[in-house]
């Protein structure tokens, strides 16, 4: 954001000062604005949920919840009697395009093991990481490659499954006691 705002910067200031060139300056500025907006913008939903049609009221209810995921919620819990409709509830506020999900029903059988519940989260965020990675503009390819990265790691844990890595995450951490590289792995 430092170097956009030295561009901004420059040419602004000789808009100020009255140059005159300054329709010229104008130009570049809004030419460099919209080449920083391309380069940031974001990509695509790659999962929404779909309006539930006989859905009404509870505006209370929505506009709280829109309030609280347009900050920055680590978790959101809704919690209710059962058949109130939570459930609807957040598939109603979530078919914004402006919200990436990923869903996961917990009360699926399958997911008693934690093998069968890891899988299917390994599955989900592999999928959600390379949407994004096909996205990508031209320019921007070397920042959305850290996803396709992230992607193939969690390919590989759902393949191998937890217990492998985890034993041969302890093995190559005895071999090569660099405590950085682990720091590395934990922050992406």
């Amino acid at each position: 954001t430092l170097s956009i705002m030295k561009s901004l910067m420059n040419p602004l200031s000789l808009l100020v000062n009255g140059s005159e060139n300054s329709r010229e300056v104008a130009q570049d500025l809004e030419i460099q604005a919209l080449e920083t907006y391309e380069k940031f913008k974001p990509p695509p939903p790659t999962h929404t949920f779909k309006r539930m049609p006989n859905f009404w009221g509870r505006e209370k209810e929505k506009r709280t919840i829109d309030e609280i995921l347009r900050g920055d919620p680590r978790w959101i819990i809704i919690n209710g009697v059962r058949s109130t409709g939570k459930t609807a509830l957040l598939h109603e506020i979530l078919t914004d395009d402006k919200y990436h999900v990923i869903h996961l029903d917990l009360r699926v059988p399958g997911f008693s093991d934690l093998r069968s519940f890891t899988a299917e989260l390994a599955s989900h965020l592999e999928t959600f990481l390379l949407r994004i990675s096909e996205h990508q503009q031209p320019q921007t390819k070397d920042r959305y490659k850290i996803f396709e990265d992230h992607a193939t790691r969690i390919k590989r844990f759902r393949l191998e499954g937890p217990e492998n890595l985890e034993k041969k995450g302890l093995q190559q951490q005895a071999q090569h006691s660099d405590p950085n590289e682990n720091a590395k792995f934990a922050a992406t």
